[in-house]
């Protein structure tokens, strides 16, 4: 867990050391993993040719186990993707609350949560609750203020916006136009 904090806090270090020399740079952990594995591949090259000795035995049976670790890796995040699904409608669910839960830092779930769903943590919690939304906007008696309330939202106007925004339409006439 501790090589994983390392690696989340690596790739922001080097996305702060771009931005602070004037460069936008998307650093991805598993893009960051794999050159600086080519560097360490190269390094190796440029001693094996000097007549240095190769990497010992103990530091590719460590890459070994980071592999076998990634697994592993994999089968906690798809258990918060499921946390995130069934929780989208708590109006206090963060992402904050939920590394904390997973125990790791939420800049490595973001890089984490990107990586398995393809998209940021916000944007998945906005679709899953717009879908729920649509849902129970097909039920005439829940009104739009109770609809906002139960898919986790506290202010109408806002969800409003935001409905309007994934559907091309307001949440009324999301209604009306299914009914017909």
């Amino acid at each position: 867990m501790e090589e994983e904090y390392e690696l989340a806090e690596t790739v922001e270090l080097l996305q702060s050391l771009f931005e602070a020399i004037g460069l936008t740079a998307d650093v991805e952990l598993g893009a960051a993993c794999h050159e600086l594995e080519n560097l360490h591949l190269l390094g190796q090259k440029r001693d094996t040719e000097r007549g240095k000795d190769p990497e010992p035995a103990r530091a590719v049976e460590e890459r070994t186990d980071t592999k076998k670790g990634n697994a592993k890796q994999k089968s906690s995040i798809r258990e918060v993707v499921a946390y995130i699904e069934a929780h989208c409608t708590d109006y206090d669910l963060s992402l904050d609350m939920i590394a904390s839960q997973a125990q790791i830092t939420p800049q490595y779930l973001c890089v984490k949560l990107k990586q398995e769903i393809g998209m940021s943590y916000k944007e998945y919690l906005t679709k899953l609750r717009i879908e729920e939304a649509k849902k129970l906007l097909m039920q005439e008696e829940i009104s739009v203020n109770d609809v906002c309330q139960r898919v986790g939202y506290i202010n109408v106007s806002y969800f409003i916006k935001i409905f309007q925004k994934y559907t091309g339409v307001t949440p009324t006439r999301y209604r009306a136009e299914r009914q017909e």
